[in-house]
């Protein structure tokens, strides 16, 4: 059975302009996201880091992805 434990972190995020397009971007985990508004661009970003950690939780490589020795 899993168990559950809620964890707030801070990830820094950095909000660019490209022409017409607004990125989040998080050089910590190299992730970015896109929209037509910083809003947009938020709001995907958050979608995107939520299956991320999903993603690593379920193939359970943290250790990798921090880059944390065993």
């Amino acid at each position: 059975m899993l168990k559950y434990t809620p964890i707030k972190v801070n990830i820094p995020v950095l909000y660019l302009k490209e022409g017409e397009a607004f990125i989040c971007y998080s050089p910590v985990f190299d992730l970015a996201a896109h929209g037509d508004s910083f809003k947009d661009a938020e709001q995907s970003f958050a979608k995107t880091l939520k299956l991320f950690v999903e993603h690593v939780s379920k193939k359970k490589t943290w250790r990798k992805v921090l880059q944390l020795k065993d």
